[in-house]
This record gives structure tokens, C-alpha cells and sequence, in this order.
């Protein structure tokens, strides 16, 4: 027996507010880096590799999350329907 359909969607919404916390996360520890750079008078850097890892990362868990549940919605529409 499969997960319940709330559970399918409270996980989506889950995974996709993770995505989402995560990039807002890693812009705003650039943003820190960027500012302490500024600070100290050095000249501007490339953000690290990782943090643009993470924040690529991040986006694609909440855009296919985002996918997943559109898709849940579409087929739980399309089921209601031809239930009646």
C-alpha cells in the first residue's frame, strides 16, 4: 500500500521549500562574502564553486518538486473526474 495522497503532496511542498531555503541561504552567505570583501577593500571575487553547487542544487530540488506536484494535481483532477 502507497503513501496517502496528503502525504504525496505535503512531501512535494516540503522538498520544494527546501529548494527554496537552500538558495536563499547560499545567495545570502555570497551576499555576506561579498560585503566583508567590500569592507576590507579587496576587489571582487567569483562566488566559490560550492556555494554555486549548493545553490544550483537547490533549484533543482524545488523546481522538480514544483514538477511533481503539478503533476500530482493533474492526475488527481484527471481521477476525480472520471470518478463521477
Amino acid at each position: 500500500m502507497g503513501m496517502s495522497f496528503r502525504a504525496v503532496v505535503w512531501l512535494q511542498v516540503a522538498a520544494a521549500a527546501a529548494g527554496i531555503v537552500t538558495v536563499a541561504g547560499f545567495i545570502t552567505a555570497a551576499g555576506i562574502e561579498y560585503r566583508i570583501r567590500e569592507e576590507q577593500g579587496l576587489p571582487p571575487a567569483y562566488t566559490p564553486a560550492w556555494m554555486v553547487t549548493w545553490m544550483e542544487a537547490g533549484l533543482w530540488l524545488s523546481g522538480i518538486a514544483c514538477l511533481c506536484l503539478m503533476i500530482t494535481a493533474i492526475t488527481e483532477l484527471w481521477r476525480r473526474r472520471n470518478v463521477r
